[in-house]
């Protein structure tokens, strides 16, 4: 394209912008993030943070930080005439340092990814729109409206909608924005509830011709509902009319009260036919929306921004080749089509007002929720700890099965490090500049000579070629390896087999996992042409 002004321009400043800010930040990638709102949002709108997502604000550095602000969400209940109808205690069982779901508002949420935007240099330019933007095989260039400044027209080499439900980015792509709305209106309030039920759980209640949801807030006694009452007019509600819902459908004597915020609104579910087109690109409510069934919108927009992010650094340092970026679809687009089928399925099933569906929900809720596995898949689904990229083409595997497949999230577990001090698995992946793969040698209890040997081939070939891409570390067990000196600054102790036994292996395998968390590559046994030819598919920029 010639000079560009910045690698990336992002329009739209929330939470689904705001990560991709920062991640192009941490993999120092140049960016513009632009905002047509003058002010930040102080509207509450999603509430639930996902499991998946607390994962990678651990990466950012604001997991912490969002917990102590937020409030643990330790289980779903379901109520029916007046009593108990089934409960989704969530436990440790799920493999994730982050077994719940974290009720934060979103503009906490907000407040928090521009504090470590802000952290590392970046900031956002508010009261900017993004007028018009025209694209050739080599880059965007886009038309900026400011307020104060007039019209601005830049270069940049890629263009990112992260603006919304009515994005702009996705109209100029006349992307198709499949789907339809629901009938029913809903009632929205953010307000104080009275009542005896534990404030650090979300409780549905289910009528015969309306329900009501309630999202607890960390303040106290201050919860979010969400109503659908059959024949509710589009006003928005007084409070009267929510507690009379609440004497319909809740506890005996709930008393609601201070509302902050009340509102009427429809629900759409809707899906774009592709992630983007040539150098311009959507994510977040830009790519779909969906009911809130499940809290899965903001969260499934922040894991868009994380794949493409890294995608972008790659190939925007010139280490791949621009057709890594067209990932982005393969992997995401089906994700968000799996999201709105079960945001849809369990929102249908829950507010369905026919005798015979209501019937069979009432037997079978109390049934599968007394199930552990049941409780357990559903506390992966919702927490997005099961999404996979099984057929993505930039994943792969060679050799025996076993273990986690390519393509899906890489379990953790604790190492011991060649200092003797205790790590994880996770805690090995680089967090800052360049987005590098981690590539795990696990040598079983008795590697034969020819797994040491493709061990050996395999390293120097990262070490050769791709040093500053991929970080090799050799996991051993049961003294496995020796003490040969040559392996001892990267050799990490698995004492009691934990990591073999979440990778599925007793003997010579190796794992490539991605910058994102997931499993790019897997070879069992240790495969050195196989890994070389992966790599050089991943990274064909770089000569090995």
């Amino acid at each position: 394209m010639g000079n560009v002004d910045v690698d990336v321009l992002i329009v739209g400043a929330g939470p689904t912008g705001l990560t991709l800010a920062i991640q192009l930040a941490r993999f120092g990638v140049s960016y513009r993030l632009i905002d047509q709102s003058p002010a930040p949002s102080d509207k509450s709108k999603a509430l639930a943070v996902q499991s998946r997502t607390l994962e990678l604000f651990a990466t950012m550095g604001i997991a912490d930080a969002a917990i102590r602000e937020g409030l643990l969400g330790r289980a779903f209940a379901l109520h029916t005439d007046h009593r108990p109808l089934g409960q989704i205690r969530f436990t440790a069982d799920a493999d994730t340092p982050y077994p719940y779901i974290l009720l934060l508002p979103q503009d906490d949420t907000e407040r928090l990814l521009l504090g470590r935007l802000t952290s590392l240099g970046g900031s956002v330019e508010r009261a900017v729109t993004l007028a018009t933007f025209t694209q050739d095989a080599n880059g965007v260039h886009a038309t900026l409206t400011d307020a104060d400044r007039g019209e601005e027209t830049i270069a940049c080499r890629w263009l990112v909608g992260c603006d919304g439900a009515h994005s702009t980015v996705r109209h100029g792509l006349q992307l198709q924005f499949e789907g339809s709305a629901y009938e029913q209106t809903y009632w929205l309030a953010d307000l104080h509830v009275h009542w005896s039920l534990a404030h650090d759980e979300i409780h549905g209640f289910l009528g015969e011709r309306s329900s009501l949801f309630a999202f607890p807030i960390p303040e106290e006694r201050r919860y979010r509902l969400i109503a659908q009452q059959d024949g509710a007019a589009g006003n928005d509600p007084t409070l009267a009319d929510l507690q009379r819902l609440m004497d319909t459908l809740g506890p005996t004597g709930t008393v609601l009260s201070d509302p902050v915020w009340l509102t009427a609104f429809h629900l759409h579910h809707r899906k774009v036919d592709r992630y983007g087109v040539g150098n311009a690109f959507v994510a977040g409510d830009a790519a779909h929306i969906h009911s809130p069934a499940g809290g899965q919108g903001m969260n499934t927009g922040i894991q868009d921004a994380d794949n493409l992010a890294w995608k972008l650094a790659l190939v925007a340092h010139g280490k791949a080749d621009r057709a890594l970026l067209t990932s982005y679809d393969a992997e995401r687009n089906p994700v968000a089509a799996r999201v709105l089928r079960q945001t849809d399925l369990m929102f249908r099933v829950l507010i369905n007002q026919s005798p015979i569906v209501r019937a069979l929900r009432n037997r079978l809720v109390p049934l599968l929720m007394s199930r552990r596995v049941f409780v357990r898949m559903m506390q992966r689904s919702i927490g997005e700890l099961d999404i996979r990229y099984r057929t993505s083409p930039i994943v792969a595997e060679d050799g025996r099965r076993g273990g986690p497949h390519a393509g899906t999230r890489a379990p953790d577990g604790p190492l011991i490090t060649p200092a003797g001090e205790k790590t994880s698995v996770w805690a090995l992946s680089p967090h800052e500049r360049m987005p590098q793969h981690t590539l795990l040698l696990l040598s079983g209890p008795y590697p034969s000579p020819t797994d040491r040997a493709a061990f050996t081939e395999i390293r120097q070939v990262v070490q050769e070629h791709y040093r500053d891409l991929v970080a090799t570390h050799l996991i051993v067990t049961g003294g496995a390896m020796g003490h040969d000196p040559t392996w001892e600054a990267i050799r990490y102790d698995d004492p009691d087999q934990a990591i073999h036994r979440r990778y599925g292996t007793t003997g010579a395998t190796l794992f490539l996992i991605r910058p994102d968390g997931y499993i790019g590559f897997r070879s069992r046994p240790a495969n050195a042409d196989a890994t070389r030819a992966y790599l050089a598919r991943i990274f064909p920029s770089v000569s090995a």
